[in-house]
């Protein structure tokens, strides 16, 4: 387990560690009501409307360890859920980086987080390249790495082409289990082996991967209202840790 704050600065991302026992989450009445969820704009902030999705988002093993890497004041200001399958969804190489919903002044920073709901498998789960948050736009480049684009209708999110020898490392998660990764580290949902190259799908269809995104940030990062853009919730950030600071965000209720 990679689980120490120290590894996160190094390599970029922090986990598996349990949020939840898988139990906890091995509900039908849960994961058909989050599985309903999993279309654009449905997917997003359903923390705000939505009892379960926000209990889910609050776990306290989650809050504890990012204010490890943060700090104690933390902003939850987007959920996204994702149904991730070797027929279906898959992402490609990206950042979470945010550069146009997002203006952070000195000090204040910004994380994702991954919870699983279900367990992941070797076609479906988290890959990323350890390090590369720490390579600035030249680096990228004189390691062989490519910008292709910016993707929008609300994501904000580089994606990079990556070369055939990147040190990629996939994170499984099982059902219960999440992941804390900084916004710049290199990640995908892909099909892959080890060594990054595609593969073939597995002859059957796999079960698909369910999972909550979490994009946390402090107080000191002014949450622009393009990031609430086609959200079918209310434009707010929520309080998740300590206070809301010098409250450049309006910060709304939880789901209750």
């Amino acid at each position: 387990m990679n689980d120490t704050e120290g590894f996160y600065e190094e390599h970029g991302y922090l986990g598996p560690a349990t949020a939840f026992d898988a139990a906890e989450l091995n509900r039908p009445e849960l994961l058909s009501l989050v599985g309903a969820l999993i279309e654009w704009p449905e997917c997003r902030n359903r923390h705000l409307d939505t009892p379960a999705v926000a209990g889910l988002c609050q776990s306290e093993r989650v809050t504890g360890r990012v204010r490890n890497i943060l700090g104690p004041d933390l902003l939850l200001w987007r959920s996204n859920i994702f149904a991730m399958s070797t027929s279906g969804y898959l992402l490609p190489w990206h950042q979470d980086a945010y550069n146009d919903v997002l203006e952070c002044r000195n000090g204040a920073s910004h994380c994702s987080v991954q919870i699983n709901l279900t367990d992941s498998s070797p076609h479906n789960c988290v890959a990323v390249i350890p390090g590369s948050h720490r390579w600035d736009a030249d680096e990228l480049h004189q390691r062989g790495y490519s910008l292709v684009s910016v993707r929008e209708g609300g994501s904000n999110t580089p994606e990079y082409k990556v070369p055939g020898n990147a040190p990629t490392v996939d994170v499984p998660l099982k059902a219960g289990e999440f992941y804390v990764f900084h916004p710049k580290l290199l990640h995908a949902s892909m099909l892959r082996p080890a060594e990054g190259a595609i593969h073939e799908a597995p002859d059957q269809a796999e079960a698909v991967r369910l999972s909550i995104t979490l994009r946390i940030a402090t107080p000191g990062c002014h949450v622009l209202s393009t990031a609430f853009a086609g959200t079918p919730t209310r434009a707010e950030c929520v309080l998740l840790s300590g206070a809301n600071g010098d409250a450049l965000n309006p910060v709304g209720a939880w789901a209750a």
